[in-house]
C-alpha cells in the first residue's frame, strides 16, 4: 500500500481535512503587498476551517489597520486538493 492509499484511506473514514489560509493585502491600484502577507495551516472540517479563517483574518485586518487607507486585505481559504473553499475581506 503506497502513502497515496493510506492518506485516501484516512481521509474517507475522517471528517478533518488541511485547509491552507491565504492573506493577502492590495493597494487601492491592486499591487500585492508581499511583505504583509501570511500564510496559515489548519486540519479540521470544513466549518471549522472558515471560522478559524474569518478569525485569523479579523486578526490580521487589525494588525495591519494603519494600511486600511492605502489598500486592502482579504483572504482565500483552499481545501487539501487546492480547491477554493472560503474567503472574504478587501474592505
Amino acid at each position: 500500500m503506497s502513502w497515496e492509499d493510506v492518506l485516501k484511506l484516512e481521509s474517507e473514514y475522517s471528517d478533518d481535512h488541511e485547509f491552507y489560509l491565504s492573506l493577502e493585502s492590495v493597494t487601492k491600484s491592486g499591487w500585492d503587498m508581499p511583505d504583509l502577507d501570511e500564510q496559515e495551516f489548519f486540519t479540521g472540517t470544513l466549518e471549522e476551517a472558515k471560522k478559524w479563517a474569518e478569525k485569523k483574518f479579523d486578526e490580521y485586518a487589525d494588525s495591519n489597520e494603519q494600511f486600511r487607507n492605502y489598500g486592502s486585505s482579504g483572504f482565500k481559504l483552499y481545501d487539501e486538493g487546492d480547491n477554493l473553499v472560503h474567503s472574504g475581506g478587501y474592505y
